[in-house]
């Protein structure tokens, strides 16, 4: 230990090892206390050369542009990851300027080969059959978790939903709808919760969806479970007749039938007290809102849901509700049936005069259900 000491002193200095040591030590702690069921992140540039200096394991690093004229570090590294946003792209360069190289779905699996030191990371992209696609992808867009797994398939549907664009019903928006009887091409399934398929949107070009698992059933032979993965491959695939959305509400039918895993709140959840507005309070009315409810789970918040927000908060019940921001700004205090909610949110199923409450428990949030009622501002 006292030579390991000696080594990191004279290469680095002691304080730069010993303040290392405790930025190590803190981010192992904090890993423990995060909920494991919810949420897998990967390393970025300094956390995987302290990894690697923690393991004694040398550390190749080089210089790349990012293709604006800057220089990029970048450190070695191997392993698999999934895409983790809905869609994202694979750039010629580490950075926003590099050209689109090729386009990719949530769950996506590449292979990583480098993390860069201003927030992208360099992957491969190996399609069976094709030429490989290297390049680079936003290191916030993937990670490393075993949340999606391959079920490919073509299935009836047991009875009508509403295909979403990402699944979970706070962001995800309604892209189309399925009616009882209709075959489906399933690509994947999603906590087991969701299911990723083929859809035809109304101008007939292919995309990629997400039904509650629950509406499929199977009706092909085992054998095609083991097809090759190549679920970003739309062009050339025939999902089947997808109709057109009636656009009945935010989530409408889409989670008709799914169960949350469990009826306890989360690990970590954030429990608040209720505030009452004042008798004394000046109200801004804003007029009529939809009313819905969500909770960290799976079904709401899809595959990565942590209870943090869109601003960066954690979400509290009681107390934090997500809304359109061009609306209702981040940060305004808002009055529901007399009880005074902060603005911290917000979905991209959340549109104008919608807002969504945050509670503890996916029973929770099914039983308070939908409705309609004035909502105020409290200045």
């Amino acid at each position: 230990m006292i030579k390991k000491f000696l080594e990191k002193s004279n290469r680095k200095g002691v304080e730069i090892w010993i303040m290392k040591k405790i930025f190590m030590a803190g981010l192992s702690f904090f890993l423990m206390l995060m909920p494991v069921s919810v949420w897998a992140r990967i390393p970025d540039y300094n956390e995987s050369i302290l990894k690697c200096e923690e393991e004694n394991i040398p550390v190749r690093i080089f210089q790349i542009d990012d293709g604006s004229g800057n220089a990029v570090n970048a450190a070695a590294e191997s392993d698999t990851v999934s895409i983790s946003s809905k869609t994202a792209y694979i750039r010629s360069n580490p950075g926003n300027s590099g050209k689109e190289l090729r386009k990719l779905y949530l769950g996506t699996q590449v292979e990583r080969v480098a993390v860069c030191d201003n927030g992208w990371s360099k992957v491969v992209y190996d399609r069976t059959g094709k030429e490989k696609i290297i390049g680079y992808v936003s290191t916030e867009e993937i990670n490393d978790n075993d949340r999606i797994k391959t079920a490919k398939g073509t299935f009836q549907a047991l009875s009508d939903s509403n295909i979403l664009d990402y699944p979970g019903r706070k962001d995800g928006e309604i892209v189309g709808e399925i009616l009882q009887q209709d075959k489906v091409k399933r690509i994947r399934t999603i906590n087991k919760i969701w299911s990723q398929i083929y859809y035809t949107k109304k101008d007939g070009s292919e995309d990629i969806g997400y039904i509650p698992t629950t509406v499929l059933e199977k009706n092909v032979s085992p054998e095609t479970e083991t097809q090759e993965n190549e679920i970003v491959e739309v062009d050339g695939e025939k999902a089947g007749m997808i109709h057109k959305s009636k656009g009945t509400g935010i989530f409408a039918e889409a989670v008709n039938g799914v169960t949350a895993p469990r009826d306890k709140a989360v690990d970590g959840v954030q429990v608040g007290t209720p505030v009452a507005v004042s008798s004394d309070a000046v109200l801004k009315p804003l007029g009529t809102f939809r009313i819905t409810h969500y909770c960290p789970c799976s079904i709401c918040c899809g595959p990565w849901a942590n209870g943090v927000t869109s601003t960066g908060k954690t979400a509290v019940t009681n107390h934090t509700i997500a809304v359109d921001p061009t609306q209702i700004p981040y940060g305004s205090k808002v009055v529901i049936n007399g009880q005074v909610y902060v603005a911290e949110d917000c979905g991209g199923a959340i549109k104008r005069n919608c807002i969504d409450i945050y509670v503890a428990t996916h029973a929770e949030g099914e039983s308070k259900g939908v409705y309609y009622t004035e909502v105020y501002l409290l200045e």
